[in-house]
């Protein structure tokens, strides 16, 4: 199973401080031989980092990151199940502002996949660079987002969002189904830069928050930074350390620009 992640903080500024509390539940010492992939956003700007063949050795996810100046970042570790190890099929995935993670694979995909791109926009289905089902599940999502007249609202309620990935699922589950497949196991983050939304379903999911910072200053003396407020969430594989809280099976987790976090249970 590969692994899904979103950290997001209240100070762009503080990125290598606010991260350092997470250093183990992001540091991979089996690396990631099927590749890994970054998201973050600068200035309100999306980019991507993606490598789809890494060298043998640890993955340092906090090391890497640290000299970014960004609030939210979205990072996957690859499990290739579909589609060869290219640039174009390693996650994460963008559309527009979007960025988007799938851990998991999605049952009978070949057999749904015209059925899954018949609803989709041509302007939408354009954006589909690789051969993966994630990616095809992503421009699904983008299309019942459309469907909403905010898909480049970057200000778009978390609700929205969630009720557009919920109609994601509950459609796919009727495809699959209905050709002998079972219902969708994996779970997708995914961010516009200002909203974070999650979804679990059959895999491990969990979430932490940290609020207690000391971080080293200019002349290197340790300060408080009372104000600095930082969430993860994590998808793919379950922490032990003390500090999360399980998301519900089959929940949606949303988290807005002021770190507020709220679930809901799509039917």
């Amino acid at each position: 199973m590969s692994l899904s992640f979103a950290f997001i903080s209240n100070d762009a500024g503080a990125t290598a401080c606010a991260l350092s509390p997470f250093k183990d539940v992001l540091l991979l010492e089996e690396g990631a031989p099927n590749g890994w992939g970054m998201g973050y956003y600068q200035v309100g700007q999306p980019l991507l980092r993606k490598q789809p063949r890494t060298p043998p050795g640890p993955l340092d996810f906090v090391s890497t990151a640290s000299n970014l100046r960004t609030n939210l970042i979205l990072g996957h570790v690859r499990s290739a199940t579909i589609g060869g190890q290219r640039t174009e099929n390693t996650h994460p995935f963008r559309y527009r502002n979007w960025i988007f993670c799938h851990s998991g694979t999605l049952d009978h995909f070949e057999d749904v996949k015209e059925a899954m791109l018949g609803s989709v926009p041509d302007f939408i289905r354009r954006n589909i660079r690789g051969k993966t089902d994630s990616e095809h599940l992503f421009h699904l999502f983008l299309s019942f987002l459309n469907d909403t007249g905010r898909i480049d609202d970057p200000r778009i309620q978390p609700d929205v969002a969630a009720r557009a990935l919920a109609s994601t699922f509950a459609y796919l589950d009727r495809l699959v189904v209905d050709r002998g497949g079972d219902p969708l196991k994996g779970c997708c983050i995914l961010s516009n830069g200002n909203v974070v939304v999650g979804i679990r379903r059959g895999v491990p999911m969990r979430i932490a928050r940290h609020s207690t910072y000391v971080c080293p200053s200019a002349d290197g003396k340790p300060t408080r930074m009372p104000n600095l407020r930082t969430v993860l969430l994590m998808g793919g594989t379950a922490p032990t350390t003390p500090g999360w809280e399980e998301v519900a099976d089959g929940a949606i987790v949303t988290v807005d620009s002021t770190l507020n976090i709220d679930y809901s249970n799509p039917v």
